[in-house]
């Protein structure tokens, strides 16, 4: 699947989906099915704003480094200027990536909780024991995003500090002995930055794997995807 395209206009997919959703029925089986569509266009939604992230902090880190490379030529103004603007778009992003985990959440607790009562009402046993074993195993694929999203927010606010702080410190004190005396700091920020990347790939791995397993049938196409 391209998932970059597919974000683009998730947004404005969940919308529509929902302002339609009188034509599509209005029966409790019909809703169920619905939720459990609108669980995956959250986690969808969310590995959008974590490929967000890892952009927009590699941005942030290339326009620090841009400034502080110690062999700066340009116009120093113009590059604190763009640095400031990555270093707050960088900010904002960690704020967005945040600000997707609720929705999902509330939407996961709503679609387990009908899957668990549904379930236990099957009257054939093979079918309810199947389908209780197939509701623990998308829990505990959830519960890998999760954390996974948990830890690289932990990361990114992390990274934000580290790059708000040398920003910082550069508006009051930019030239040549003070950019050297700090390539300790940012050599120790670039460490940062490669272990945000680490855990933001693995909360869109994780991602991946409950869009393949849970997908309805024909709305998502994922490129190897396999079920686990």
């Amino acid at each position: 699947m391209n998932w970059r395209t597919f974000a683009a206009d998730l947004t404005l997919t969940l919308g529509l989906a929902a302002a339609a959703s009188g034509c599509a029925g209005t029966s409790k089986e019909v809703d169920t099915l619905k939720g459990v569509d609108d669980l995956v266009g959250r986690v969808e939604l969310l590995h959008f704003e974590a490929e967000l992230s890892k952009a927009r902090s590699e941005n942030a880190l290339d326009s620090l480094e841009g400034v502080a490379n110690g062999g700066f030529r340009g116009d120093p103004v113009a590059a604190f200027d763009q640095l400031i603007k990555a270093v707050e778009l960088s900010e904002e992003q960690a704020d967005a990536l945040r600000d997707a985990v609720e929705p999902m959440h509330s939407s996961a607790e709503a679609v387990f909780t009908q899957w668990a009562a549904d379930a236990g009402e099957l009257r054939i046993d093979s079918l309810r024991t199947r389908s209780l074993a197939r509701l623990e195993e998308t829990r505990t694929r959830y519960t890998a995003i999760l954390v996974s999203v948990e830890q690289a927010q932990k990361a990114y606010d992390a990274f934000n500090v580290g790059v708000r702080d040398h920003s910082t410190y550069l508006q009051n004190d930019f030239n040549a002995a003070s950019v050297a005396d700090i390539q300790e700091e940012l050599h120790t920020l670039s460490k940062w930055a490669g272990e945000l990347n680490v855990r933001l790939d693995a909360c869109m791995q994780a991602c991946e794997r409950y869009v393949a397993a849970s997908a309805l049938p024909g709305t998502v196409e994922v490129a190897n995807g396999t079920e686990g």
